[in-house]
């Protein structure tokens, strides 16, 4: 392989992987730290968890708003905070030229609070539609006001990271006080507290009463305490040791859970790897 070769592979690799770097090195919580404006939604990204889950994704837009429009979120509680703002994280890549291509269509993108599991009519879906020359998001689920616009494109890497402002919170129905499907706060039934069993009584026999008879014994009736088999006992033999139910279950080796893996970054890894080799190759004829 001749030096000229060797200089063309060298420059596609530095390229290609300082390229992937940026991608998913982007984190949203040192982006809005060089905003001071957005510095309440920071935090509350920050505070909820909802940042390190926009840090994990290849492509992503996130919609924030400014410190003079988040009134309506400063007193919700942590839990529920999270899912709003997760709604406001589209997993999906949105800059000016692609809102601007809308032309009175609307289309419908998933959101971050999707991958929850707890959505319900619509809340992991927002709806994106251009009118009278604002475009507009707002939630799918019933109800939801469609009112909040986009004010401008903060940062955008075309087909991977986007951020805009845009002019109020997203208003999702059903998340005021968590999600519809949240297990209800019933009061759970206390386990009903073993009692010991009592004591088994011992069987004895009636003392018999002293006799009128001067020999003190009826040629009918023998003496209760006269000699003879002793009367068996009341009850049987015990019984061993019941089998535990749990002793399986004990044994059992348990399932582990699945880690969600970087899957984007594997790929991306390989395609890098047989990317060189091919060139390797083709370097080796030339």
């Amino acid at each position: 392989m001749n030096l000229k070769t060797s200089n063309i592979i060298l420059l596609i690799s530095i390229i290609f992987f300082s390229t992937t770097t940026s991608i998913f090195a982007f984190n949203i919580t040192y982006f809005l730290d060089q905003h001071p404006q957005f510095s309440t939604f920071n935090e509350l990204l920050t505070k909820t968890g909802v940042a390190a889950g926009i840090n994990k994704q290849g492509t992503v837009t996130v919609l924030v708003v400014d410190n003079s429009a988040m009134g309506p979120l400063t007193s919700v509680p942590q839990t529920t905070l999270g899912y709003i703002l997760a709604t406001h994280v589209i997993l999906d890549y949105y800059d000016s030229i692609k809102l601007g291509n809308l032309d009175g269509k609307s289309v419908k993108a998933t959101n971050l609070f999707q991958q929850t599991g707890k959505t319900n009519g619509g809340q992991g879906l927002l709806n994106i539609s251009k009118s009278g020359g604002d475009i507009v998001f707002g939630s799918t689920a019933k109800g939801a006001p469609q009112d909040s616009k986009m004010v401008k494109v903060l940062a955008s890497q075309p087909f991977h990271i986007s951020v805009i402002q845009i002019s109020k919170p997203i208003v999702t129905p059903g998340l005021e006080q968590g999600p519809p499907t949240a297990p209800s706060s019933s009061p759970k039934a206390s386990p009903p507290t073993p009692t010991a069993a009592p004591p088994p009584k011992s069987v004895e026999a009636p003392a018999p009463g002293p006799s009128d008879d001067d020999d003190g014994c009826s040629a009918d009736s023998p003496r209760a305490d006269s000699e003879g088999p002793s009367p068996a006992p009341a009850s049987g033999p015990a019984p061993g040791p019941a089998p535990q139910a749990d002793d399986a279950d004990k044994e059992a080796p348990a399932k582990s859970v699945p880690h969600k893996n970087g899957g984007a970054r594997l790929s991306v890894a390989g395609g890098v790897v047989a990317a060189v080799m091919g060139l390797v190759a083709l370097a080796h004829y030339l």
